[in-house]
């Protein structure tokens, strides 16, 4: 997940975080129907024109790495300070409360900025007109 947010660009390829490929995969969106009548994915269209919404999937997918990574210490805390059988119950139990904080935070922030794209996509598909992108 850190590694996609490295900006990456070589020729017509750009490295994206990696949520916004399983946004891209996972949430179905009609595409955008351009001024010049070709369609484009909405996603996409949002990632070309909207830097709120590139920042805000970067800042979505290093908010998950940083969780990652802290669960990840705890349980290095856990082995190192306690019994093997302690450890395995111990990880178990913050690899659920984690994931189900994360995953509905995650959920939270990602209806956020679909909701605040939805507002500035008329202005986006005013300014793409104007551009002829």
């Amino acid at each position: 997940m850190l590694v996609t947010l490295i900006p990456v660009r070589y020729k017509s390829f750009e490295l994206k975080p990696i949520l916004y490929y399983f946004a891209k995969d996972l949430i179905p969106m009609q595409p955008i129907t351009r001024s010049d009548g070709q369609m484009e994915p909405r996603l996409e269209f949002f990632w070309r024109t909207s830097k709120m919404f590139r920042r805000h999937i970067r800042i979505l997918t290093a908010l998950d790495v940083f969780t990652l990574e802290c669960e990840f210490g705890l349980k290095l805390f856990y082995i190192l300070h306690f019994d093997l059988d302690k450890t395995v119950v111990l990880s178990n139990i913050t690899l659920t409360i984690v994931g189900i904080v994360a995953t509905l935070c995650t959920i939270y922030y990602a209806l956020w900025i679909r909701k605040k794209v939805k507002q500035e996509e008329p202005e986006l598909l005013a300014r793409d007109a104007v551009s002829g992108a």
